[in-house]
């Protein structure tokens, strides 16, 4: 029992530790699928990936920088939304703002309309108070008279208030009913101008208050508005660049992913080609019999070796260029070069990279006609066209559409100052 015990244990222990192997090694390669530093190197490799000459490991980054530009794609998508968001929520506040002020407005007019009333109170008060102080100070004259002299006169009006002034008109015992109620009517006169004009200032500093509430709300809302705005501006702009260079880089991946599938697709055609031509005893058929593209196998036609080389491609001078094409009625450069060999017996690879790849290398100033000649034409930097090497500073090669295949000179200051090499096949 404790036997099998143990036995069930150690089985655990090992179905773990496999375990435990098989997830290192999933989050190891997952984890290395991610492992290029691309953060803060985006002008680098957007640069890089522009590139019509691409590696296959090349390629492999390249397809997964356009993963993480696609993950940039959606965070700056969704900086966009939750800006827009913001930005219409403020919009939405900003014209609850321009409603409330819109009905500030519409009270300040109606307030207005109660100033001008109030105003023109106050104006008829003013008057009212005016007469009645007018009969007032007529009847204290007359009854001034029996004293022969102004001493009630300077008293009454020359009180400090209206508190003082009543409480001496009070006090004297020679006014009449009509001259105490005549006072009344002038203190209540002159209190209910004090509470129209204290109104008057409340109601101005109530609506100044309010009109300068909303419009610092609508600043600071027009501000932010604006700051919004720049930042949406700003991230639509990013993300129209943003999704330009994940286009286009994915279309130069898929090129590149073509190029090299067709590339080894070749060699393993010239590959098979060859095997073929080793189990038939030699380099080509003893009875010069024709490719399926129209040439013959062997050198009966042409020649051998460069010689062999160089008549069958002059053999073919003026004829029209074709991207892709192999013969026997049209070429691209390289489907020349690889034409010209087969005449002779020569299975070499299909493009320009991989013929610069394999080969003899020969210095230029060992070339011999039949030699491969190769140029950068396309800025990379990197072989791009190639044609074969005639003698005399001449090479024949399919040039492009326009001039169709022609013999040029390698001593042209455009030549020369793009060769980078040659190679030898026979």
């Amino acid at each position: 029992m404790d036997s099998s015990k143990r036995t069930s244990k150690q089985l655990k222990t090992i179905l773990l530790c496999f375990s435990l192997l098989i997830s290192g090694i999933v989050i190891y390669q997952y984890q290395d699928v991610y492992a290029y530093n691309f953060e803060g190197n985006e002008s680098y490799y957007t640069e890089k990936c522009k590139s019509s000459n691409l590696t296959k490991s090349e390629t492999e980054t390249c397809q997964a920088f356009s993963e993480y530009l696609k993950g940039k794609n959606s965070d700056v998508q969704s900086s966009i939304d939750k800006t827009a968001s913001l930005l219409a929520s403020d919009q939405l506040s900003l014209q609850e703002s321009l409603d409330r002020l819109d009905q500030i407005t519409i009270e300040a007019e109606n307030l207005q309309l109660e100033v001008n009333y109030l105003q023109a109170s106050i104006e008829e008060l003013e008057v009212e108070i005016a007469y009645k102080e007018g009969l007032i100070a007529d009847r204290m004259y007359e009854s001034q008279s029996y004293y022969n002299g102004n001493v009630y006169i300077d008293m009454i009006f020359g009180a400090s208030s209206i508190e003082e002034f009543f409480s001496i008109l009070s006090s004297i015992t020679e006014l009449t009913n009509y001259d105490e109620e005549l006072i009344l009517e002038l203190n209540q006169d002159k209190k209910e101008l004090e509470i129209k004009e204290a109104e008057l200032l409340e109601r101005k500093d109530e609506l100044f208050q309010l009109e300068m509430q909303e419009q610092s709300l609508q600043n600071s809302l027009l501000e932010t508005i604006d700051s919004y705005q720049d930042d949406l501006d700003g991230l639509n702009t990013l993300l129209s660049e943003l999704t330009s260079d994940t286009s286009s880089i994915d279309q130069y991946v898929q090129n590149a992913k073509n190029r090299i599938a067709e590339e080894e697709r070749q060699q393993q055609e010239d590959q098979n080609n060859a095997n073929n031509n080793n189990n038939n005893g030699g380099t080509g058929n003893s009875g010069g019999d024709s490719t399926s593209d129209g040439s013959s196998s062997s050198g009966g036609d042409y020649g051998t070796g460069g010689s062999g080389i160089v008549a069958a491609a002059l053999s073919k001078n003026g004829y029209p260029y074709v991207y892709g094409a192999t013969g026997p009625n049209s070429f691209d450069c390289s489907g020349l070069t690889q034409w010209a060999h087969r005449q002779v017996g020569i299975y070499i690879s299909r493009t320009v990279t991989t013929q610069l790849a394999s080969g003899t290398s020969v210095s230029s100033s060992n070339l011999q006609p039949g030699d491969l000649v190769f140029y950068t034409t396309d800025g990379s930097g990197s072989a791009s066209h190639v044609g074969i090497y005639i003698g005399g500073g001449q090479f024949i090669h399919a040039g492009t559409s326009s001039t169709g295949i022609y013999i040029a000179n390698m001593n042209l200051s455009y030549w020369s100052s793009r060769y980078i090499g040659a190679r030898r096949y026979y």
